[in-house]
């Protein structure tokens, strides 16, 4: 189980940041991004009759650089072999584990805070419990905004975070 919640880590992981990457680097070349003087982009979601605004996170070139850095100094996750050979027998597609959450989209918004890698990390902890203890209890993101670094400043979690904070908080916290 140990190795399955490990895989589903840098799974989640590799998710946040190649998203990270992939939306920064639109304007990274050169060095654009910090140049950027237009109105930051909106995406626009629209639920009954009001829409909510969510803008891009820009992270510095420096935060950037860490997030890499964490992510290849990341434990790399093992994979039993005998997983390994019944992954390779399985059929290709898509694989949903929605079955292991109290799954509501719009209880799952995060709005304009930046703390994707809250969102990430806990539901693969909520994942874990489900399929290790046959626990479906959320648990609460509000916790985590409320209490990390303090639950304000220039560090807390709508400022970004990596998934290994989320194991150090609670490693910490219980």
């Amino acid at each position: 189980m140990k190795n399955r919640l490990g895989i589903a880590v840098k799974l989640a992981t590799s998710l946040v940041l190649i998203c990270a990457i992939l939306v920064t680097s639109l304007y990274d070349a050169e060095g654009l991004w910090a140049a950027h003087q237009e109105p930051t982009p909106q995406y626009q979601a629209r639920e009954s009759d009001h829409q909510e605004e969510y803008p891009l996170m820009k992270p510095s070139r420096e935060k950037r650089r860490e997030w890499i850095e964490k992510y290849n100094k990341a434990p790399k996750a093992h994979i039993d072999e005998q997983v390994k050979r019944k992954l390779a027998l399985a059929p290709t597609g898509s694989l949903s584990l929605l079955s292991h959450l109290q799954y509501t989209p719009s209880e799952r918004n995060q709005g304009s805070c930046g703390n994707c890698w809250a969102w990430a990390g806990t539901g693969v902890m909520e994942i874990a419990l489900s399929v290790q203890r046959s626990i479906k209890d959320r648990l609460s993101i509000q916790y985590l905004n409320s209490n990390f670094n303090g639950g304000s400043g220039v560090d807390w979690a709508c400022c970004g975070g990596w998934l290994s904070d989320i194991a150090s908080f609670y490693s910490s916290t219980g």
